[in-house]
């Protein structure tokens, strides 16, 4: 066995059956059941088998597929998240050749790049620089996919984390890394998640009305604060996809 083969939209059982790993762990809580596997051999590669979305994806350490019987008796897999070993990346060089394997592998399939309406649509350098030419992501927008990353900007930008995010076939797929330097030595986090993108989107939606809710009735005017802060977050969006005109990186029509 060279490969554990995964999917989503089809049920937990049956692609945990038909994945090639010969066992799970496996939970069932309120509904919610997980299949998960753990301490990965080396030499061990995933693989999503999706046509024309394939990503094989090597060095993880776990790997997690999640059902909710709340959205359905099928049990469809929903996400799927997974863990690169830490032991296999040791510095910034093989963690940002690790990164660009999975990067290059999205680009050359069907994937198109996600990008949210309260971040930049802007490509190049400019994806992680702000209105003033200065390393300083806004949130958590993803990065230019399309951009390969000069060595000397990688560990200034990792140390906070970051991401890109891509949608295909109404899954969204999001690749986070981030480091921390201490006195374990550099410790990188490098995670990648597949999500059903109406899943997660409605699961968001009912989490952020619910924390909303919540804040209201405790007097923090939270609904208002979110919407004062959307606004301000929409002016500097277009001050920054200006700068990134200004520079001379492409910002994307919307």
């Amino acid at each position: 066995m060279d490969q554990i083969k995964f999917d989503l939209g089809k049920n937990i059982h049956e692609t945990a059956r038909t994945s090639g790993a010969p066992k799970f762990a496996t939970s069932n809580v309120a509904g919610l059941v997980s299949y998960s596997l753990t301490d990965i051999p080396d030499g061990i590669y995933f693989s999503f088998v999706r046509p024309g979305y394939e990503v094989r994806i090597p060095k993880a350490y776990s790997l997690t597929m999640y059902a909710d019987k709340e959205h359905g008796a099928e049990l469809s897999v929903e996400t799927v998240t997974f863990m690169t070993s830490k032991k296999a990346i040791a510095t910034h060089e093989s963690a940002q050749a690790y990164v660009e394997s999975i990067v290059e592998q999205f680009q050359r399939g069907k994937w198109k790049r996600q990008l949210d309406p309260l971040c930049p649509a802007v490509m190049g350098r400019s994806s992680y620089l702000n209105e003033h030419g200065q390393i300083d992501q806004l949130g958590a927008c993803p990065l230019d996919p399309q951009y390969r990353i000069p060595a000397e900007d990688w560990g200034a930008l990792m140390h906070n984390p970051q991401n890109y995010e891509w949608v295909g076939d109404d899954i969204l797929a999001r690749l986070s890394i981030g480091y921390i330097e201490g006195g374990l030595g550099l410790r990188y986090m490098i995670n990648l998640d597949f999500d059903i993108l109406e899943v997660k989107r409605a699961r968001d939606e009912k989490n952020l009305a619910r924390e909303l809710s919540e804040g209201d009735a405790n007097g923090w005017g939270s609904t208002e604060e979110m919407k004062k802060k959307a606004t301000v977050l929409q002016k500097r969006v277009k001050d920054w996809e200006e700068s990134a005109r200004q520079r001379g990186d492409f910002v994307i029509p919307r």
